[in-house]
């Protein structure tokens, strides 16, 4: 199955809003957006994972999250991924977000003795708000981006990381929970 590990974040009113206005300005171009109810912030990705490691991961999520206070971070501003010069991933940006950073070394860390390899790219908390295959207009499509670039969203405050599977669907990805995990205050 395929598996990853994240944070749940549930959209306020201005995020919803600002995703509505780029989707109203972006309106002609094939992007996928993301379901309002699976937005999430990715902290690892697993892929393909056995039944044996699920349980693994389950127990080290548990000895993690007893031992990591909670998270705060800002969502603000949209940007972009590229791929071979051609933007691939719409997102809304993250800051303040040392905390997640050392939440995701962390995963990095404990999952390595379980055969998962160490990420080569650093890092880069966002929350994909969409996907895209191809532009129709790049320069109105940067323009509206461009537009969002610096709008303070939402400030987030986490207790709790989730172990989700995903199912890739042709109208879109489904996730379901594995196991939700409280983060304890360090204690």
């Amino acid at each position: 199955m395929r598996t990853f590990i994240a944070i749940k974040i549930e959209p306020e009113a201005l995020l919803l809003q600002k995703m509505a206005d780029l989707k109203k300005e972006l309106a002609q171009e094939p992007i996928k957006w993301v379901d309002k109810q699976n937005l999430h912030l990715t902290l690892k990705f697993l892929g393909e994972t056995s039944e044996e490691q699920v349980t693994q991961i389950k127990n080290m999520l548990e000895e993690l999250a007893s031992l990591q206070p909670p998270v705060s971070f800002i969502v603000s501003g949209m940007g972009y991924f590229k791929s071979r010069g051609m933007p691939r991933v719409l997102f809304a940006d993250i800051h303040n977000g040392e905390a997640l950073q050392q939440l995701a070394e962390g995963i990095e860390t404990l999952l390595t003795p379980l055969g998962y390899n160490n990420e080569t790219r650093p890092f880069n908390p966002h929350l994909t708000l969409g996907r895209i295959n191809f532009l129709k207009n790049k320069q109105q499509f940067y323009q509206a981006v461009e537009a969002h670039q610096y709008v303070s969203l939402k400030s987030v405050s986490i207790n709790e990381i989730i172990f989700f599977q995903s199912h890739l669907m042709p109208e879109g990805p489904e996730y379901r929970e594995l196991g939700k995990y409280d983060l304890r205050n360090g204690k």
